[in-house]
């Protein structure tokens, strides 16, 4: 099976048939003669490209059904000319007209009459997989990472007092789909909006004083998380102290979420960074994140998390307290972590090195 850069770019799926033998492993395990491929997510990790229409919808173009003998893409006659120009005859597209609601499953049927496994029913196996980049995915974390980051430095250095929290999104929302990416998550919070709720979605309020802008885009099916913010004059003391122990904990979880690292003990030690900070139970106000990829969230960790870090995966913690919050995305890698969505322009904290507010 032959797949070129001028199909997929950066041979993005190189590594396809690594990635069909190992799910034929869990079919094996699973005593299963095939396997149906249908969720967004786990098309996007094997195929590389766009494989929904509403970015919001749960429902994909197409659906992958894998046999020892080979692998077939089942697709209606709406989506199935656009899906061989994309594979390049790398993999045979089976039509069905679209009219027909039971011609999918009849097709199903034909090429697998008994022992069908879906990929909702292993879904844990194959997230272990998924989960874990291969060089070429990382790669194209990294552009998308960088292409969102220089979305969200534009906006935090060109919004101004008297904008809307509707048209810094709308000014965000055009920088992400000029750079070829989706906004999947937009908030874009002023004043006491993010003060008061951790997930401020926008409302109609007049920027005043200060401005969270947080996106979560996705190219290519890998997401990107981010959130700065702006402040039109110095902060008040109160919140450079939930900047200053947000800030303590993002180092920690930078630092220590190492390959082995246990998920519920990074979680407990970020419990004792709020408490040390001086925000005592703040891990119970909001989810902290934890790991990324072809989802925003392929994991959101908990002290009852199963499971350690591991090398080439990705992660997005997303700490917060008094109105603050560190959100970026890092790779676990073999010799450090790594931030992928740096904002040069816009400015560090002196003591932790993690983005500071930009004020202006």
């Amino acid at each position: 099976m032959k797949y070129t850069e001028t199909q997929y770019g950066d041979g993005w799926l190189g590594d396809i048939d690594r990635q069909l033998e190992s799910l034929r492993g869990i079919m094996r395990a699973k005593s299963a003669k095939a396997l149906l491929v249908s969720q967004p997510h786990n098309l996007a990790w094997l195929l590389g490209f766009r494989v929904h229409i509403g970015i919001s919808g749960n429902a994909a173009v197409c659906d992958l059904l894998l046999k020892d003998g080979g692998a077939v893409i089942l697709a209606n006659n709406i989506e199935a000319p656009r899906l061989r120009d994309l594979l390049g005859g790398a993999l045979r597209v089976a039509e069905y007209p679209w009219h027909q609601t039971d011609a999918r499953d009849a097709n199903v049927f034909s090429m697998c009459p008994e022992g069908l496994l879906t990929d909702s029913e292993c879904e844990p196996e194959i997230a272990a997989l998924r989960r874990r980049l291969t060089a070429s995915q990382k790669r194209e974390l990294e552009r998308v990472c960088e292409a969102a980051s220089t979305v969200i430095e534009d906006c935090c250095l060109a919004v101004r007092p008297g904008m809307t929290d509707y048209e810094i999104a709308g000014m965000a929302a055009k920088g992400v789909y000029a750079a070829g990416l989706e906004p999947i998550v937009l908030l874009a919070a002023c004043d006491d909006n993010h003060r008061r709720y951790r997930h401020p979605v926008p409302r109609g309020d007049t920027l005043n004083k200060s401005l969270m802008l947080s996106l979560g885009a996705r190219g290519r099916g890998l997401h990107a998380s981010i959130t700065r913010f702006v402040s039109f004059g110095e902060p008040d003391a109160g919140f450079r102290k939930a900047v200053g122990c947000v800030h303590g904990a993002a180092a920690m979880l930078f630092r220590e979420t190492r390959p082995g690292a246990s998920l519920p003990e990074l979680v407990n030690k970020l419990a004792g960074a709020y408490a040390s900070g001086g925000f005592p139970g703040e891990i119970e106000n909001h989810h902290q994140g934890g790991i990324g990829g072809f989802l925003l969230r392929e994991l959101k960790a908990t002290s009852l998390s199963a499971g350690t870090a591991e090398e080439d995966q990705v992660y997005c913690w997303n700490p917060s307290a008094g109105g603050f919050k560190s959100e970026d995305t890092m790779l676990v890698e073999a010799n450090g972590n790594r931030f992928l969505t740096k904002t040069p322009r816009l400015p560090l904290a002196a003591e932790s090195g993690l983005p500071d507010i930009l004020i202006r």
